[in-house]
């Protein structure tokens, strides 16, 4: 690969896109420069502080080094029914997506709440979308549980995604990349989204809840083309990587290359699932092109 342009590909991926998207993911070079979970970026907690714990975490991560973790225990059984979270302010946008990745620690102990999406109005709070994962291993949307076949497991990471369109007043929700759910904002005093929350309510009083979240996205899809807002996307994981690389994407893999910092190419595949363990610890660039688009993104061998 020409210096000159594997030179360039590295300055458009490390520019921000903020206009469009956001992405949070706790790293350093977000400006989350310790495990405090700071404040001053747009998040607060509520519920019950004095069992709550809330830091960055680099035991667990689905992208770079370090994830969000959340830990609420209490033996007060008064306290079960109530919620306690961390949420974000969110950007007034009209049309929008937001995905996450959560990760949550065991089945039977607490029922959660993630990619919470609030409306405020005054005093009162009005829930408009959530992904609700039961202690029972079953998933639902806004509280009402789907087919049996949509469940969870302990300890696996998971990335939800709504998209809001309140133009149209349409939601529609995303795990794993695969369209689960849609539904109407039948609401009209609704038009905004004020809030995007992560919460447990702990129903257990013998032992504690934990999860982690980490790679959240937020999308404004105002302004984007036709042809941009119908691509499909293209998800590279894991990052960091220590054996199998996996792409997942609807459209057939053309091709995909991994190349080092100089520009060299290192590897070469057309497969959804790549053996890495002969790469060297360090920095690459992958590349991935499919029928409908190409795609470079940086990843980390362990």
């Amino acid at each position: 690969m020409n210096k000159f342009l594997f030179s360039a590909l590295l300055s458009t991926l490390s520019l921000s896109t903020f206009a469009q998207e956001k992405k949070i993911s706790f790293e350093v070079n977000e400006g989350y420069y310790s495990n405090v979970f700071d404040t001053d970026k747009g998040w607060s907690f509520y519920g019950d502080n004095s069992n709550t714990k809330i830091w960055l975490s680099t035991d667990k991560a689905s992208d770079g080094k370090k994830s969000a973790y959340f830990s609420y225990y209490s033996t007060n059984s008064n306290a079960n029914d109530k919620w306690n979270g961390v949420m974000y302010k969110l950007p007034d946008y009209k049309h929008f997506s937001i995905s996450v990745d959560v990760n949550a620690d065991a089945l039977n102990r607490s029922n959660y709440n993630f990619l919470k999406l609030t409306n405020i109005q005054g005093f009162s709070y009005s829930t408009v979308g959530t992904f609700s994962f039961y202690k029972n291993g079953r998933i639902g949307i806004n509280g009402t549980a789907l087919q049996a076949s949509y469940t969870w497991e302990p300890t696996r990471w998971y990335n939800l995604k709504c998209e809001v369109n309140l133009n149209t007043r349409l939601i529609k929700y995303y795990a794993n990349d695969q369209l689960i759910y849609s539904e109407t904002i039948s609401n009209n005093t609704i038009t905004k989204i004020d809030e995007l929350s992560f919460e447990t309510n702990n129903s257990s009083t013998s032992a504690g809840t934990e999860f982690y979240f980490d790679n959240i996205i937020i999308k404004n899809l105002e302004n984007l083309s036709t042809d941009e807002l119908n691509k499909k996307e293209i998800k590279i994981y894991p990052n960091p990587i220590q054996d199998v690389l996996s792409i997942q994407t609807n459209d057939k893999i053309n091709s995909v290359e991994i190349f080092d910092l100089t520009g060299k190419s290192i590897l070469k595949s057309s497969e959804k699932k790549i053996n890495t363990q002969n790469l060297a610890k360090g920095v690459y660039i992958v590349k991935v092109k499919t029928t409908n688009q190409e795609i470079s993104q940086k990843i980390i061998k362990k």
